[in-house]
């Protein structure tokens, strides 16, 4: 029988080569990422993400003064994050177009950004935009994650039961700003 409340995916996400706008190191864009996500949540995303890193001790000189986790009405998480240098800033990572909308660097950043979370989604990787804040409160994007996340093995099987009974592609999948295309590889 087709469930519409299933996954077409197994939800186990591994992070990517990530896209770093204006220059930012790929290594920054994740190690921001990671100071806006928490390994005690369990969140597949998170988990993800902070796997990303190149070691666990990049962590280690950043204490989280604030964490709000992800809601579904915002599409991102927020850290504020105090540096080993006493300096208090914020990191956000989201929906891409969630976190540009934050940007003040938009203008500049989304053409790059838009082809980036495409040229992603062609290759079957969900995106997810990261941007960091000092003292000044003006967000800048840092960059795009992508995240691949496995089908399920029954996942053709859904989905040519859906188009027999000409169910709206939206349904099987309103998840993110652009959705997978084809799965990586292929």
């Amino acid at each position: 029988m087709f469930r519409q409340d299933r996954n077409l995916t197994q939800n186990k996400l591994t992070l990517g080569d990530p896209f770093s706008a204006d220059g930012i190191p790929a290594d920054q864009v994740i190690l921001n990422a990671a100071l806006a996500s928490r390994a005690d949540n369990k969140d597949t995303i998170d988990l993800a993400v902070l796997g990303g890193l190149e070691n666990d001790q990049g962590l280690k000189g950043y204490q989280v003064v604030h964490f709000q986790p992800f809601d579904p009405v915002h599409k991102r998480t927020e850290a504020t994050i105090k540096g080993a240098d006493g300096k208090e800033f914020k990191v956000t990572k989201g929906a891409p177009q969630v976190i540009l909308e934050l940007s003040a660097n938009a203008v500049q950043v989304k053409p790059a950004i838009e082809e980036a979370v495409i040229e992603f989604a062609a290759r079957g990787f969900r995106s997810l935009g990261v941007a960091r804040t000092e003292g000044t409160g003006q967000w800048q994007f840092l960059g795009v994650l992508p995240l691949f996340d496995p089908p399920r093995e029954d996942a053709k099987a859904t989905i040519a039961t859906a188009g027999r009974w000409e169910l709206p592609s939206r349904w099987l999948r309103v998840m993110h700003w652009l959705s997978p295309r084809k799965p990586p590889g292929n």
